[in-house]
């Protein structure tokens, strides 16, 4: 094996070492990102739940708050005010449901992010396969086409003292 041979392989190998760490790490980034969406999901959620505690009890003093302004202006509980009081339920409860259901959103929008992440994760991975693969495939097609050495020579034939003989001086 000559000199040549040996650098093209050497440089070839930290290659290939060099785009497997580097896919790995791309990997690992887009990992990570993974689990920050998922995480924001998580908040996303535990988040619009307090919210939702937090307007079902507003929502109750104000209904009870209704109720007794009713009862205090002797109004009977028949009829429109009831009614009145049934959509009032209604309405407050369907803004309670809204706060919950933009929580649920927010998770499933951060679980696709995080599934993009994995895939991408994936594909760097796979990648720096392929791409160090074929850098050591190359170098093993270009070592094969360098000249070999010859007994007593160099890799292109001559004497391996240098090109112009012994003494290294041109011939003139």
């Amino acid at each position: 094996m000559t000199g040549a041979e040996i650098a093209l392989y050497s440089l070839a190998a930290v290659s290939a070492v060099g785009t497997l760490a580097a896919g790995e790490q791309m990997a690992s980034a887009n990992e990570a990102n993974a689990e920050m969406a998922r995480q924001r999901g998580q908040m996303a959620v535990d988040t619009a739940n307090a919210q939702g505690d937090i307007q079902a009890r507003n929502n109750k003093r104000a209904m009870a708050e209704m109720i007794a302004s009713y009862g205090a202006s002797s109004i009977e509980m028949s009829g429109s005010p009831l009614d009145v009081l049934w959509d009032q339920t209604r309405e407050r409860k369907l803004g309670e449901e809204m706060i919950r259901y933009r929580g649920r959103a927010g998770q499933v929008q951060a679980e696709n992010e995080a599934a993009l992440y994995e895939f991408s994760a994936s594909g760097a991975r796979n990648s720096s396969y392929f791409q160090a693969g074929t850098t050591l495939l190359g170098a093993a097609y270009f070592g094969s086409q360098l000249p070999a050495a010859t007994p007593g020579g160099n890799a292109v034939g001559g004497p391996s003292w240098g090109p112009y003989g012994k003494s290294g001086l041109r011939p003139y």
